[in-house]
């Protein structure tokens, strides 16, 4: 995965799930390990304002960042909306730049 790909160099630890219900096992495995979560909006069997919501169920302080494609169309305006609901504060606009990536990691974990 790009994301994955961007971090480990600066040396972040990555624990990858291919979809939304994937995610939400992975994170009740490994809870304790995970500073943040970062998810795409738009993913096969659980989107990630179904993912937000799981996670929040499991641990409501859990710090996330999105990420979307389609922040500017009226369907993603819709998801962010739905997504800042949930408590996610930050969504990066897809394609993004690895500095983008890198600087909004970095912001969400210090919050």
């Amino acid at each position: 995965m790009v994301t994955s790909k961007i971090l480990k160099p600066y040396g972040y630890q990555v624990i990858e799930a291919t979809n939304g219900a994937e995610a939400v096992a992975v994170y009740a495995q490994h809870s304790e390990q995970i500073a943040l979560v970062v998810t795409d909006i738009m993913m096969p069997i659980m989107d990630g304002v179904a993912l937000v919501r799981a996670l929040r169920a499991i641990n409501p302080e859990v710090k996330m960042l999105g990420a979307s494609g389609f922040v500017g169309d009226q369907s993603g305006s819709n998801r962010m909306a739905e997504l800042q609901a949930a408590g996610v504060s930050l969504v990066i606009e897809k394609p993004f730049a690895a500095e983008t990536l890198l600087r909004a990691v970095a912001d969400q974990l210090a919050t």
